[in-house]
C-alpha cells in the first residue's frame, strides 16, 4: 500500500464539494440535450434533475475519495520498491514493452516470463542474478527458466550441483553430461578446444591455479610447464596422453614444455646445464604434480570408445541442445579444475570470431549456473568475461546461489561486488538475515518528497512538502517473502524498479534418470603401473605451502608424479 497522508474532515468535505461541481459541469451538455429532446413530453425537468443529482453525487464521492487518499510521499529518483504484486507487474511489464523489438511486440518471439512479467529479449542478454534459501523458490524459478529456454529451442548449459537436473533432464541422445565421475558422461575433447597458446595458458591457469602470494613463483612456473607441455602434444591428444607426459621422465617433461615456451629454461636451468636439481625446481615439479593429480582419473575414464565432446562445437550449434556440468561434492578439486577449464574455453570462444554476433530475437545460449560458487573462485573471471562479451552473441547467464556469504567467503566483499552487479535483472527469494541486510544496504536509499498536514501554510493549504531520503527496501521485506497458493513470492529488480511478484509453481518434473551413476574407472583410477614417487622435499625456506583444498588429492594417487 502507498503511504497515505492524514487529512482533516474539512478537506474531505471540500473534495466532495469540488467533485460535485465537477460532476455537474461535466454532465451539463448531456442535460441540455436531454431537455431539448424531451421538452414536449412533460418529464424533461424531472429527468434533468435526477440526472444532475446523480452526476453531482458521483462527483462528490470521487472528490471525497481523492481528498481522503492523498499520498504522503512522492518518489523523485533512485530505486522504487512496489510491494503490491498487481501494481508491480503492471509497472515492470510496461517498462519491458518499451524495450521489446517489433517482432516480440507482435508476439512472433517470446521473452522469458518471471513472476508474470515477460522480459524483453534485449533484457535477457543482460543476464540474471538469483538468490534464495532452500525451499524459498530458487529451484522453482530456475526450473521455469530452463524449461522456457528449451521450449524456445535455445541451447542450455546447466551447472547441476546436486543431480536434480540430471535426474529430470538427462537422456542418452538429448543431453551431454560432462562430469567424468558419472559413467554416462561424455569425455571433454580438450585437444580440439585447447588449440592455441592463449587457450593453453588459460587451461593451465585454471588447472594449476594461482596459489598463495608466498608460493607465487612455484605456481607461476608450474603453469608455464603445464601450458608448454599441452602445446607440445600432437593434435588429437587424449587425457591418457597428457597423463603419460606428466608422469614420464621429468627432464623429458621440462624439455617438451621448453620447446613451446622459451622462458622454461630460465625457470628450470639445471635441466639444461646438467647441474643438480635445485630445491626451487623440485618445488615447481611438486606443485605441478599436486595440482594435476585428478588428471590420473581423467586418463582412467578416457578410452577410444568414449564419446568426445567439444565445447566450441557445442557453442556453435552442434550436438545436443542441453549440456550438464554435473558436479559432485566428493570430487570438488577435480570439478573446479575441469569445469573451470570448460568455462575458460567457453569465454575464449565467446570472445572470438568462432561465435558470430546475433540479434536477441534469434536462438541463444544459456549458462544456468546454480550454486555457482561451487565452480571455484578461479572460474569467476571467465564467467564474468562470458557476461561482458556474450551479450552481442545471444548468450544469457543466470547466476544463482543460496546465500551471498558463500561468495564473500571465497573472494571477500570487495571482489564480490562486481560479480553481483553485472546483471540487469535480479531476483530475490526469501534469504538469510545477512543476505537481506547486504541487499538492502547495496540498493541504498531513494530521494522522495514527503508531505505533512499543517495547521496553516505550505505547498498546499494546510500542507507542507520537504525533500527527504528513505531506505528503498528493508531486510524484513526479503525475510517475509512467503509461499502462496499461486506460487512463491519473489522480488524482481529491473533498473530503478523493484516489485514483489508471484512465481508460479509450474508442473513438477518427474525423475526420468538416475541423479548419479558412479564410474568405476574414475573411482579406481588408472590400472597401469606408475613410476616411483618423487623424493620428499625438505628445504626449510622454499617448501610449498598449500591450502587444504589444494591438497585434496586422492590418497591412491599421491606422489605419482616426479
Amino acid at each position: 500500500m502507498q503511504p497515505l497522508l492524514k487529512v482533516r474532515a474539512e478537506e474531505i468535505l471540500i473534495g466532495a464539494m469540488a467533485g460535485a461541481i465537477a460532476g455537474t459541469a461535466a454532465a451539463s451538455p448531456a442535460l441540455s440535450g436531454l431537455a431539448l429532446s424531451l421538452h414536449q413530453t412533460g418529464i424533461a425537468d424531472m429527468l434533468r434533475m435526477s440526472f444532475g443529482l446523480a452526476s453531482a453525487g458521483v462527483g462528490a464521492l470521487v472528490g471525497a475519495w481523492i481528498a481522503a487518499t492523498q499520498r504522503s510521499i512522492d518518489h523523485l529518483r533512485g530505486v522504487e520498491f512496489l510491494p503490491e504484486p498487481a501494481r508491480a507487474r503492471r509497472v515492470l511489464q510496461a517498462r519491458e514493452r518499451q524495450l521489446m523489438s517489433p517482432a516480440q511486440g507482435r508476439g512472433e518471439v517470446q521473452g522469458l516470463r518471471i513472476g508474470g512479467v515477460e522480459l524483453a529479449r534485449k533484457r535477457e542478454v543482460g543476464h540474471i542474478y538469483l538468490v534464495g534459501l532452500p525451499g524459498a523458490g530458487k529451484t522453482v524459478t530456475l526450473s521455469s527458466v530452463i524449461s522456457q529456454a528449451l521450449v524456445r529451442r535455445d541451447r542450455v548449459a546447466i551447472h547441476d550441483s546436486k543431480g536434480d537436473y540430471s535426474a529430470q533432464l538427462w537422456t542418452e541422445n538429448g543431453a551431454a553430461l560432462l562430469g567424468p565421475w558419472d559413467s554416462r558422461s561424455v569425455i571433454w575433447d580438450a585437444s580440439a578446444d585447447v588449440d592455441s597458446l592463449a587457450r593453453s595458458q588459460e587451461f593451465a591457469r585454471i588447472v594449476v591455479g594461482e596459489g598463495a602470494k608466498e608460493n607465487g613463483f612455484f605456481y607461476d612456473n608450474a603453469r608455464r610447464l603445464f601450458a608448454g607441455l599441452v602445446q607440445s602434444l600432437p593434435f588429437g591428444w587424449t587425457w591418457r596422453d597428457l597423463y603419460g607426459a606428466l608422469i614420464g621422465d621429468p627432464a623429458e617433461l621440462v624439455h617438451k614444455a621448453a620447446s613451446k615456451d622459451p622462458q622454461v629454461p630460465i625457470a628450470m636451468p639445471s635441466f639444461f646445464s646438467g647441474g643438480d636439481i635445485s630445491p626451487a625446481e623440485k618445488n615447481i615439479l611438486s606443485t605441478l604434480a599436486q595440482r594435476t593429480g585428478w588428471i590420473a582419473q581423467m586418463a582412467a575414464v578416457d578410452s577410444p570408445s568414449r564419446e568426445r565432446f567439444s565445447i566450441r562445437a557445442w557453442l556453435q550449434g552442434h550436438g545436443p541442445a542441453l549440456m550438464i556440468l554435473n558436479n559432485n561434492p566428493n570430487h570438488q578439486t577435480a570439478a573446479e579444475a575441469l569445469f573451470g577449464s570448460i568455462l575458460a574455453l567457453a569465454a575464449s570462444v565467446v570472445a572470438s570470431a568462432d561465435l558470430p554476433e546475433v540479434s536477441p530475437d534469434e536462438s541463444g545460449t544459456w549458462f544456468v549456473l546454480d550454486e555457482f560458487p561451487q565452480l571455484g573462485k578461479d572460474s569467476f573471471p571467465h564467467i564474468q568475461k562470458i557476461e561482458e562479451l556474450g551479450r552481442s552473441r545471444g548468450v544469457r547467464v543466470v547466476k544463482a546461489l543460496q546465500d551471498e556469504s558463500q561468495l564473500t567467503a571465497l573472494v571477500g566483499r570487495e571482489k564480490a561486488a562486481p560479480i553481483l552487479s553485472m546483471q540487469s535483472t535480479k531476483i530475490y527469494c526469501r534469504v538469510s538475515d545477512t543476505t537481506a541486510e547486504a541487499v538492502a544496504k547495496r540498493i541504498g536509499e531513494r530521494e522522495i518528497r514527503r508531505y505533512q498536514s499543517t495547521a496553516d501554510g505550505g505547498a498546499l493549504p494546510g500542507k507542507s512538502a520537504m525533500p527527504d531520503r528513505q531506505q528503498v527496501i528493508n531486510p524484513s521485506d526479503l525475510l517475509g517473502l512467503q509461499e502462496t497458493r499461486e506460487g512463491i513470492e519473489i522480488v524482481v529488480h529491473i533498473e530503478d524498479t523493484m516489485g514483489k511478484a508471484i512465481q508460479p509453481f509450474g508442473p513438477r518434473a518427474p525423475a526420468i534418470a538416475e541423479a548419479f551413476v558412479e564410474s568405476a574407472a574414475w573411482r579406481d583410477g588408472p590400472q597401469f603401473s606408475l613410476p616411483e614417487p618423487a623424493p620428499e622435499i625438505s628445504h626449510p625456506r622454499e617448501s610449498v605451502q598449500v591450502d587444504e583444498d589444494d591438497a585434496a588429492v586422492d590418497e591412491d594417487h599421491e606422489g605419482v608424479f616426479p
